[in-house]
């Protein structure tokens, strides 16, 4: 649910995004966004290893050490998100060079805005370990309705900020203010959930190990995801400029949005499965595997033709003819490739 939700805050405001920022605009917006991904993707795999161990330790009735598996993470998030932030803050000239090109009306404002996206990484990756636990509690209600009341808020407080001339620091501005507030709620929402749930500094060294086992695999696996996703964008940015960028964005959303509301329906098999897998229930992991697949296949076919059929259709009907005839052809070969 909070995947179609995600689908439909994207196609509704993208259009009034582009109405007060212009395709450039919208452009070095969509670049800042991708870099939010290309930094989420990666994040040492502390997310995945948070919602796997505390499937377990639920499974195992041991919820003490929910506590120290969060308070451990949320260090190394810390620690890993204030380097990439200095990184940031650092090298906040040349990133705003690269990213804005020739267009030098947006590069005063691209400069300010890359300073509150070094601190929204800090806050964006903490908040993420309490989704994470929550995933992995199978709480998909309060992590669903947390990602959709976020989506939907800092989509309208965006247009506002856009309305009152705020630009792109006044979009970034908003995601800052509402992950400091999501970060806070979160906390409190897991003490009430979990009755024995608060931050512990008993962190063993078999705890950071498990940890460090089990998301350093996951780290070289995302670096392949990530060069992969990484490449394009910026071979874009370099020969084309914001507006290449921005066309990028468009033609990859709806399929992206697609394949993350299919790929939500495995990924709630992952804390099922370490739940299922410490209570060393194997065939039934088997069978549940066997028949998702096929499911998923059988629901995934159709709407992927469709999209690749269809893709100047709905670029047409969604942002009118000139956008759509600039990005059908990417819009197709996006859908066929999340599909392979």
């Amino acid at each position: 649910a909070s995947q179609f939700v995600y689908m439909a805050v994207s196609i509704l405001f993208i259009p009034a995004y582009i109405g007060y920022l212009g395709i450039d605009g919208f452009g070095i917006y969509s670049f800042l966004m991708l870099v939010f991904t290309w930094i989420t993707m990666l994040q040492a795999g502390i997310d995945p290893a948070v919602i796997r161990m505390t499937a377990k330790y639920a499974a195992e009735n041991r919820h003490g050490n929910i506590n120290s598996l969060v308070t451990a993470s949320l260090i190394f998030q810390i620690i890993i998100a204030s380097l990439i932030g200095i990184a940031f803050l650092l090298l906040g000239d040349y990133l705003a060079y690269f990213i804005v090109k020739d267009k030098t009306d947006f590069l005063n404002e691209t400069r300010i805005a890359l300073n509150y996206a070094a601190i929204n990484i800090v806050m964006l990756m903490c908040k993420n370990v309490y989704v994470s636990l929550f995933n992995g509690l199978q709480r998909y209600d309060i992590s669903g309705i947390y990602e959709s009341l976020f989506n939907i808020l800092v989509s309208v407080i965006s247009l506002g900020a856009l309305w009152l001339g705020y630009g792109i620091v006044g979009m970034l501005v908003s995601r800052l203010t509402l992950n400091i507030l999501g970060l806070v709620m979160l906390h409190f929402i897991a003490k009430k959930l979990v009755s024995t749930f608060r931050l512990s500094m008993r962190i063993s060294k078999d705890l950071v190990k498990e940890i460090y086992n089990y998301a350093s695999w996951i780290v070289v696996a995302r670096m392949n995801r990530l060069a992969i996703n990484t490449l394009p964008p910026i071979m874009l940015s370099m020969y084309v400029g914001p507006s290449g960028i921005a066309y990028y964005s468009i033609s990859s959303r709806i399929a992206l949005a697609l394949n993350n509301v299919l790929s939500s329906s495995i990924n709630v098999l992952f804390p099922f499965v370490s739940e299922l897998s410490a209570l060393q229930k194997t065939e039934k992991i088997r069978s549940f595997y066997l028949r998702a697949n096929r499911l998923l296949s059988l629901m995934s076919v159709p709407l992927y033709c469709f999209g690749a059929i269809y893709s100047w259709d709905i670029l047409y009907a969604w942002l009118g003819s000139d956008i759509a005839d600039n990005c059908w052809i990417l819009m197709a070969l996006f859908f066929v490739g999340y599909y392979l």
